[in-house]
């Protein structure tokens, strides 16, 4: 794998890359006491650039007013291997912030990689990572739970779940962004990845799910921002950068699918009723006989009361099996993101996509969409001018996010609500 890799590498940067290595990453803060914080730097890079400078990574820290506090750098945590030519590096750093409040966490170095296709002049532009943080002895920022996909075949499909969750339980909405420079910034001339028109660029708001079939081969930067919210007001967010490197088609994929013993409710999504339990099953072949893996990631593995799960991995086969038999007070209207990460290994070669997989846990009457369907949820006037109102029978408090589109597609209104148990009605005025 790592002499095709490094071939497939050479191609495609040789000549441009300046030496770049620098491949993507995020900054997360994980609260352990009072107004202290666990910063994690983790960046990506390829093998072919310069090697990572493991001695002085700054990370610089604001507060509310953008004024600086302090420039430290973090202690050098080691790295591993994604997949051969791309390496995870882990640093850290501990600081005791004076009050709590807004701040933001920001690390940038020089520079991105040239090869990029899809902004103006990427070899000009800072690698730029930040978090907007609200310091509180009761949050903590958002986290992902799942490493980036470096590679995708031309003219395949690719699906990937960066898998954001947060600790604290509020509530998450992730989008596509443009990437950043040193100055906070968005880069110039940036796009998103070229895609065939049959599956558009997208990131699935419910999910997390990024999936697209790239149609050019090269470098492509993309940048997922995930937005922290709590009693519906925007309380922080994060952001991961990472590469996509294109590579042309080598073999067939995998055929692969799931099932549940629990009711499906949509496709990839199942109804689990707590205290019973129930099954979660994803399984691939491979007509040409590769060695397929599967690993699995999701909330429901490392919450309280979590799901066990059993992996096997063989030739021309993979399964997962996912058992899980939530509480009473895991019931909620979000759902839980399972993802099931299927590698296909053709030589010394990998070829990875992410299968994501719902489950909505809670006492409803049938199953999700029969509480959508038994006009539980109403809206006036239809169709909308100006003002409207939602009226929404809700099971649990909980936040709602919405969304309001044209009939062409536009989004006019994003907001997210605070609900309580019971009626709720909420007013809009789109043009305030």
């Amino acid at each position: 794998m790592k002499r095709i890799f490094t071939t497939l590498l050479l191609l495609m940067l040789v000549g441009t890359s300046y030496g770049s290595h620098l491949m993507g990453g995020q900054i997360t803060a994980a609260n352990i006491g009072g107004t202290t914080y666990l910063i994690t730097l983790t960046l990506y890079r390829d093998t072919i650039g310069i090697p990572m400078n493991t001695t002085s990574q700054q990370i610089s820290y604001y507060d509310a007013t953008q004024t600086l506090i302090s420039t430290e750098v973090p202690s050098y945590q080691g790295y591993s291997t994604l997949v051969p030519g791309v390496e995870e590096y882990v640093f850290a750093d501990t600081i005791t912030f004076a009050s709590s409040g807004q701040h933001k966490i920001s690390w940038s170095d020089c520079c991105r990689n040239a090869a990029i296709l899809n902004m103006a002049s990427a070899s000009g532009e800072m690698f730029y990572l930040e978090n907007e943080l609200w310091v509180d002895p009761s949050n903590s920022s958002p986290t992902f739970l799942n490493p980036p996909i470096p590679i995708a075949a031309i003219n395949q499909p690719y699906t990937y779940n960066p898998l954001p969750m947060d600790v604290d339980s509020d509530s998450l909405v992730w989008t596509i962004d443009v990437p950043l420079n040193a100055a906070g910034i968005q880069v110039s001339g940036y796009t998103t990845p070229p895609t065939d028109a049959s599956m558009p660029f997208t990131i699935n708001a419910s999910s997390g799910e990024i999936s697209f079939m790239p149609n050019t081969l090269g470098n492509f930067a993309v940048s997922v921002l995930v937005s922290e919210y709590r009693n519906g007001n925007l309380i922080g967010s994060i952001r991961r950068d990472y590469q996509i490197l294109v590579v042309p088609f080598l073999v067939p994929p995998p055929s692969s699918g799931n099932n549940s013993a629990s009711l499906a409710v949509g496709n990839n999504s199942y109804h689990l009723v707590p205290g019973i339990g129930t099954y979660v099953e994803f399984m691939a072949t491979d007509a040409n006989n590769h060695p397929l893996s599967v690993s699995t990631v999701g909330e429901p593995l490392i919450i309280a009361n979590p799901a066990s799960v059993v992996e096997i991995n063989a030739n021309g086969f993979a399964q997962s099996f996912v058992n899980w038999t939530p509480s009473l007070a895991q019931q909620r209207l979000a759902p839980y993101n399972l993802v099931f990460r299927l590698t296909q290994h053709v030589g010394n070669f990998s070829m990875i996509n992410d299968h994501t997989v719902q489950l909505y846990v809670g006492t409803f009457p049938t199953s999700l969409e029969n509480e959508l369907s038994h006009n539980m949820v109403k809206v006036f006037p239809n169709p909308i001018s100006e003002n409207l109102i939602i009226n929404y029978q809700s099971t649990f408090n909980t936040d709602m996010h919405i969304q309001i589109r044209s009939l062409d597609g536009v989004l006019v209104f994003e907001e997210i609500q605070k609900l309580k148990s019971g009626e709720n009605e909420i007013n809009i005025n789109l043009h305030t």
